[in-house]
């Protein structure tokens, strides 16, 4: 299923994996065969971090490539240093990087630019936490309902 709002709810959810979300409780009676590890995950999951971790990533207006990377309260640049502010603070243990990458002048990107990614490698794992910013048209909006949301989770064995 291919949905902008998926990439959003993924970002999400790896932020609230780290970020000892209050604990909720899960919806019906577990499967027996369920993993006990998945479900702990899922128990995990808060409805109202969820929208605090949205409302935070509205409140940088925009995240189009080509919005400021200055600001420490708007655009691309703030969104990314909140990001990896957030991966940093969940977890001691986790190695958290910029991914950088220029990008050239090209189609809708207007000037040349530096794609910066935020990578969260957990502790002896091979399999990265990679949260992509993906480019937007010039002044774009995130909104509430998730369509024009600008990032993506997903292992970095897949990326």
């Amino acid at each position: 299923m291919h949905c902008s709002r998926r990439p959003l709810a993924l970002l999400a959810l790896a932020l609230l994996s780290l970020a000892l979300p209050a604990q909720t409780q899960a919806q019906g009676t577990p499967r027996p065969d369920a993993d006990p590890r998945i479900q702990k995950l899922v128990a995990a999951v808060s409805a109202e971090r969820l929208r605090a971790i949205v409302a935070k990533l509205e409140s940088f207006g925009t995240r189009s490539t080509l919005s400021d990377t200055v600001s420490t309260t708007r655009g691309i640049g703030a969104a990314r240093r909140w990001i990896h502010e957030e991966f940093t603070r969940s977890s001691p243990k986790l190695q958290v990087a910029f991914d950088r990458h220029p990008i050239a002048q090209q189609g809708r990107i207007t000037r040349d630019v530096e794609l910066v990614n935020v990578v969260a490698v957990p502790p002896r794992t091979l399999a990265a936490s990679r949260v992509h910013q993906r480019p937007l048209r010039h002044g774009e909006p995130a909104r509430r309902d998730g369509r024009g949301a600008t990032v993506h989770a997903r292992p970095a064995a897949r990326a």
